[in-house]
């Protein structure tokens, strides 16, 4: 089945309501909006500093019977949808998820973006799957939390013949200390590629410095022809205390192709801190929503990523991210970054680009 005809069914079982009765049936609407500016100090690439809409979202979320529950997210930055999933809790244990949503892997990127600390997630998120149509489990029981799905396309795509993957993700979250956290993380994932002819199968992987009003990229492996799959290994490490956070994460990525296998990684390490004592809550494996009121965060990442394995020559780029938030309250936030990157072997060869980028982030 093509995935839009996936979809297709999904939406028209969640609009039926699963033959629950209508009583049953809720619906709250919410949404979100990043609004980005970003000024270059470019070195040899043009990167074009401008404005854009990061984020415009729009969800409807609610019960469809007993146990039942949905959520159906769209996005009108990138004209695409998000989460388009229905839920299932009357298990023992766990819940069971059918439809669009994040495969499990990468503390980073299954914290919302409502949440994340910096305005971008780091580098070694470009190995991160992220959502597609599938069918998922997960069960977050501290201090062990496991979740595992199998997946075909995004809702983008409409192979013939769709790519197939599966992901899992395996946590260890116990109390330290007074109120403390300690998460460690491992999760995996494997995807062949999507294609109507076997002989033509590529992956490509690149990705932007940390800013998304750009859209250049300034490393990249290019076509990689003769794909057979890939699988990414990940490894996540936080601390949480008070108004003290320290979080990292490392991925590697290995590409098998028909000219050769490929090894790519990356990784990155950060620590914030609320001055006025402000905490990050956590649950279900991610963090949430910080529940702060005028208050300021400070922040500094490190991050790496190695595009170069044998033949392949992609580059190599480490970023320093400056992060300073602003809450007004927790559903209102003001966020300025300063990201120095430092490309080896990218494709215009070495350079130093110095970003300066804000955004204003609020959700309902």
């Amino acid at each position: 089945m093509k995935s839009t005809g996936l979809f297709t069914a999904i939406i028209v079982w969640l609009i039926s309501g699963a033959s629950a009765p209508a009583a049953e049936i809720t619906a709250e609407v919410g949404g979100r909006l990043h609004v980005d500016g970003a000024l270059y100090d470019e070195d040899v690439t043009d990167l074009a500093s401008g404005t854009e809409f990061r984020r415009a979202r729009i969800f409807v979320e609610g019960a469809l019977a007993e146990d039942w529950s949905y959520k159906l997210e769209y996005d009108f930055a990138d004209e695409e949808l998000k989460d388009a999933f229905a839920e299932f809790s009357g298990l023992a244990a766990g819940s069971l998820q059918l439809g669009h949503f994040k495969q499990a892997f990468s503390l980073e990127e299954l914290t919302s973006s409502r949440y994340i600390t910096f305005m971008e997630r780091a580098l070694p998120n470009v190995f991160v799957p992220s959502r597609r149509i599938g069918a998922g489990y997960e069960n977050y029981a501290r201090p062990l939390g496991f979740a595992a799905g199998v997946f075909g396309n995004g809702t983008g795509d409409s192979n013939e013949d769709e790519g197939v993957g599966a992901a899992g993700r395996l946590v260890f979250a116990p109390e330290v200390g007074e109120g403390g956290l300690l998460h460690l993380g491992l999760a995996a994932t494997w995807l062949e590629p999507e294609t109507t002819d076997p002989a033509n199968d590529s992956f490509r992987i690149r990705q932007r410095p940390e800013s998304h009003v750009t859209d250049t990229r300034l490393i990249d492996t290019g076509t990689l022809e003769g794909a057979k799959s890939m699988q990414n290994y990940g490894f996540e490490a936080a601390w949480n205390l008070g108004s003290l956070s320290l979080q990292g994460e490392y991925v590697l990525s290995a590409v098998d192709t028909s000219f050769g296998d490929f090894d790519f990684d990356g990784w990155y390490a950060y620590g914030s801190w609320f001055p006025g004592g402000e905490s990050r809550p956590y649950k279900d494996g991610a963090f949430q929503r910080v529940e702060a009121n005028d208050a300021w965060e400070l922040a500094l990442r490190y991050s790496s990523l190695d595009l170069d394995d044998g033949a392949v020559a992609g580059g190599k780029q480490d970023d320093i991210t400056v992060g300073v938030n602003y809450y007004v309250n927790p559903y209102l936030r003001f966020m300025f970054n300063y990201v120095r990157a430092d490309v080896e072997g990218g494709i215009n060869g070495d350079e130093e680009p110095n970003i300066y980028q804000v955004r204003v982030s609020f959700d309902f």
